[in-house]
């Protein structure tokens, strides 16, 4: 039995600050922060303080490497989460680069993060974001990536990125909410790159 105690909780909605206590293998009670009822036959060895991390569902059989303070989650073949990130190559570099972007935003302030880490902005604004992105890299992407229709271009690269809890849309505000796990991970293409055209041709 373990008790994590004022730990930030992502499932994959932001809950806030929560104690949690985990029984085995199983989350087995939510309390907020600072209320969970006293436990009988809890030692000081079974409480963890959470304060400064982030709790979130989902990763299972999988290996994490931990830099600088982030996780990041390396699939193994027999994982089962779904759909295997990145189980597409092109659209993984398409995310990734999807990421720098937003990272970029934020850091120049254009985009404004919330005092929950979450950063709200309008879907126009998100679907101009990934527009700006595939026309300055789509000559890396994929035949099918660089002639799919605008909409189902957009469609595709968000939809992926929500099912890996980037982002979560919420479509009857026109908002997009982006998560603090978009801020850890990015990429680029080398500045020699030339993209996917030529051997295709």
């Amino acid at each position: 039995m373990k008790l994590i105690k004022n730990i930030n909780v992502y499932a994959p909605e932001h809950l806030g600050n929560k104690d949690v206590l985990v029984i085995g293998d199983k989350i087995a009670k939510i309390e907020e922060a600072g209320c969970m009822p006293e436990i009988p036959y809890l030692t000081a060895e079974d409480i963890i303080d959470g304060s400064g991390k982030i709790l979130t569902p989902g990763f299972i059989d999988c290996h994490v490497h931990i830099h600088r303070g982030s996780a990041y989650v390396m699939l193994q073949d027999d994982c089962r989460m779904g759909n295997a990130f990145p189980g597409n190559n092109v659209l993984s570099d398409i995310i990734l680069l999807c990421l720098s972007e937003i990272r970029t935003r934020i850091e120049q302030k254009e985009w404004k993060v919330q005092k929950d880490e979450i950063c709200i902005v309008d879907t126009v604004s998100f679907e101009q974001m990934i527009q700006s992105v595939r026309q300055q890299h789509g000559q890396g992407f994929s035949k099918n990536y660089r002639e799919m229709p605008d909409s189902e271009f957009i469609n595709t690269v968000m939809s992926a990125m929500e099912l890996w809890m980037f982002i979560k849309r919420d479509e009857p505000a026109h908002q997009v909410e982006i998560y603090p796990a978009a801020g850890k991970l990015q990429g680029r293409y080398p500045k020699d790159f030339t993209g996917g055209q030529k051997n295709e041709q």
